[in-house]
């Protein structure tokens, strides 16, 4: 699997076939991120630069960033440089929403308008990236969505990503290698658990010999379902509404309640109540998608038997996951840590309850 160097250009410079460790991490709605342990006296560390990018295509679709580069000089255990990053998803954290924005209406085409003023295609031109683009979605289970938001300051990264995740959606940044630019797009990993028939089945589970270790966590420690959304306005002439998932209220013992400071959400003379209750209820829903009960497993794989990584399920995917103990269901996975060393070349996924 062999990992290429690449300059701003995306024109390869050198192939990093040797080193210490590697850890290449994917993930589904957030950005990845990478490290790379390499021995200072290897030649190819001179083109191991900040800016430049790492890209593996038989390891996975994402291309990282090389963000940091340490140094460190040992005379006995020998001298080795520490190389790390994130995966070009985390250029959006290099913008802001620049001003006020309303979105109503169709979700995917809320995201694309926010790019496109913030990245593509700004008022300002001095923030535009050169040769990004928007890939639009034909996905029925994305295009069918809406939102109702308004957003003043925000991180457009964080935007992003906080939608992205309470709409169990995925984005990634690829690079444009016709133009050396970047495309966004919007997917929705595909369902592989046993309780469709569309699509090939993929089990992890020890009776099937591919599931080699594994951790499982539940809790609810930090889990909240009732969000008291606070608007603009000072004292008692603030305005406050609540936002919970579904149509039944929670109440009693089972209601956590947390609260959500949308000051900045204002409603202007086009703005009807009942839209600006929405946007504020799109807050507090954002923010609760952050709080829910957690219920993941953890595991290595065998990536070498029935599934391969990229060819048979993706990051994304809902799969079948058991272990030993009875523990069971449809999980999404979402994050894969791909780890290689002397010792071999190991593929971690966490797996999230859906």
């Amino acid at each position: 699997m062999d990992t290429f160097i690449l300059d701003t250009a995306y024109k390869a410079v050198a192939v990093l076939d040797t080193f210490q460790s590697r850890i290449w991490t994917d993930r589904y709605n957030r950005y990845g991120d990478f490290e790379v342990y390499i021995p200072a006296i290897m030649p190819v560390c001179s083109f191991l630069q900040e800016g430049y990018y790492l890209y593996s295509p038989d390891l996975s679709d994402r291309m990282m960033i090389i963000e940091d580069i340490q140094l460190k000089c040992d005379p006995e255990d020998g001298d080795f440089y520490t190389v790390t990053g994130r995966s070009l998803e985390s250029i959006l954290a290099r913008r802001v929403i620049w001003g006020y924005r309303e979105i109503k209406g169709n979700l995917q085409e809320g995201i694309k308008a926010l790019l496109n003023e913030n990245v593509i295609n700004p008022t300002k031109t001095t923030r535009k990236i050169p040769n990004f683009e928007f890939r639009d979605s034909t996905d029925s289970r994305i295009t069918s969505l809406t939102l109702d938001a308004q957003y003043f300051g925000d991180n457009l990264y964080e935007v992003i990503a906080a939608i992205c995740d309470e709409k169990s959606l995925g984005f990634r940044v690829l690079p444009n290698f016709t133009n050396g630019g970047l495309i966004f797009e919007l997917f929705k990993g595909v369902e592989r658990a046993l309780d469709q028939a569309a699509n090939p089945y993929v089990i992890f589970s020890p009776d099937f010999d591919n599931f080699l270790s594994s951790n499982y966590l539940e809790t609810t420690s930090n889990y909240k379902n009732v969000a008291l959304v606070g608007a603009d306005g000072e004292g008692s002439a603030r305005k406050y509404i609540d936002a919970f998932e579904g149509t039944d209220e929670p109440s009693g013992l089972s209601r956590r309640e947390t609260f959500t400071d949308a000051y900045g959400v204002s409603k202007n003379e086009e703005t009807t109540e009942e839209d600006y209750n929405k946007q504020l209820k799109q807050k507090g829903l954002e923010e609760l998608a952050d709080l829910k009960v957690t219920k993941a497993f953890e595991g290595e794989v065998d990536s070498s038997r029935q599934y391969v990584y990229g060819r048979d399920f993706g990051i994304g995917d809902v799969v079948q996951v058991t272990n030993n103990y009875g523990q069971s269901g449809k999980s999404r996975v979402s994050e894969i840590v791909m780890s290689e060393d002397d010792t071999g070349f190991i593929i971690t996924p966490t797996f999230t309850a859906e």
